[in-house]
């Protein structure tokens, strides 16, 4: 079967609260989110409780997995390895061979 390259919701989730106590920004490079995608998942954690806004770091808000962040994370991670699904880090290379694997039209 191939996996689509494409980040689905729930591993963007999963990249957000991998990054621990962050602020906005960072959420956004470390995810690579663009301001709007910020401006949904943040929004949504928060009133999920799977993320809470924290101290201020020189006046900027920052954010931070809760208990029940993190355990998603564990459970999300969990699923990834079940279902043996490579790294997000693998679909980063150049590697054309790992490109071909992952694309649907390979299978066909």
């Amino acid at each position: 079967m191939a996996v689509d390259t494409r980040r689905s919701n729930i591993e963007i989730i999963a990249d957000i609260l991998r990054l621990g106590h962050t602020k906005k920004t960072d959420i956004m490079y470390g995810c690579d989110l663009c301001f709007s995608q910020a401006q949904r998942y943040l929004p949504f954690l928060l009133d999920k409780g799977l993320l809470k806004e924290d101290a201020h770091i020189k006046g900027r808000r920052t954010y931070q997995p809760t208990i029940e962040g993190k355990k998603l994370l564990v459970h999300i991670e969990r699923v990834r390895e079940l279902m043996n699904l490579p790294d997000r880090d693998a679909y980063a290379g150049d590697d054309s061979r790992l490109a071909g694997q992952l694309s649907p039209r390979a299978t066909r």
